[in-house]
């Protein structure tokens, strides 16, 4: 598999070289995820709307009202994120975020024009990249991977308890069998 599809639909992690290297693998990686949530969303609004746009051309764009910010804005903090970490002398910090997510979020406000969108998306987004570049630079996680996978279910899920029928009364069965009607017919 060439290195363009493996980083298309490879786990590359938008973290895993520094943020000077790899301009497109990371922009593949953070477009791919950015179409995939901002498409389910247009998705489930489309479902929801009242009345339901006709047409081709109308579903489209009502589609890309939804995907074409996202991922405009994606890209913008990705490009940032290149940029901060070039004019910054090539440092692999959480300043890059920082300074990407201001760049996109002033983006993002200026297409959509909502006057929280900049404050909104600067808190989300400056949150989520800073804890994701932190677990990053300091190797640690929220979730313990290997806790989950060493961890067991509660018994009564995974026991025998739980596919211990005894306990139920048993009835007899309300149908009857083609052989047992015919053995009825003959014994009449």
């Amino acid at each position: 598999m060439s290195g363009f599809v493996r980083n298309l639909f490879g786990p590359y992690q938008i973290y895993d070289t520094p943020d000077h290297e790899d301009l497109i693998p990371k922009l593949l990686f953070v477009e791919k995820w950015t179409v995939y949530f901002s498409g389910s969303i247009a998705a489930v609004n489309y479902i929801m709307q009242r009345p339901r746009p006709k047409g081709s051309v109308q579903i489209f764009r009502h589609v890309f009202k939804h995907v074409g910010p996202a991922v405009a804005t994606s890209a913008f903090f990705v490009g940032t994120l290149f940029a901060s970490s070039h004019l910054r002398g090539k440092k692999d910090d959480e300043w890059n975020s920082f300074n990407a997510t201001l760049a996109s979020g002033a983006l993002l406000h200026h297409i959509i024009g909502g006057p929280w969108t900049f404050v909104n998306y600067t808190l989300f987004v400056g949150l989520c990249t800073n804890l994701f570049k932190q677990s990053a630079i300091n190797n640690w996680t929220m979730i313990d991977q290997e806790a989950l996978k060493n961890a067991q279910a509660p018994a009564p899920l995974t026991g025998p308890y739980f596919f211990d029928w005894s306990v139920r009364k048993e009835y007899p069965p309300k149908w009857v069998n083609a052989d047992d009607l015919e053995k009825n017919k003959t014994n009449q």
